[in-house]
């Protein structure tokens, strides 16, 4: 696995790790993103035909953008709390 931060183990699909100043640079971004600013940049049908996330053309356009923005609000506040005690975070995909 070629990533900064990797850490060895034994997963199909790696782990690594991001660390406080990387997570005070991803929140930097995400936090003045308002939910006009997701709403701009949201296409559903791009992401059906993409086959970017589990969704078939029966989803509600509407629904699904809610859900995603409103992971989007849980992503910035963890990593708000992770900043403020200098925690690292850990990815893999199980």
């Amino acid at each position: 696995m070629l990533v900064e931060n990797a850490i060895d183990c034994d997963s199909e699909f790696g782990v690594f790790y991001i660390t406080t100043e990387q997570i005070k640079e991803a929140y930097d971004v995400l936090f003045p993103l308002t939910k006009e600013d997701l709403l701009e940049k949201y296409n559903f049908s791009e992401m059906l035909e993409d086959e970017v996330y589990p969704i078939v053309e029966d989803d509600d356009e509407k629904e699904f953008f809610d859900y995603i923005y409103s992971y989007l609000l849980e992503i910035k506040e963890f990593y708000k709390k992770n900043i403020e005690k200098e925690l690292a975070i850990l990815f893999y995909i199980s």
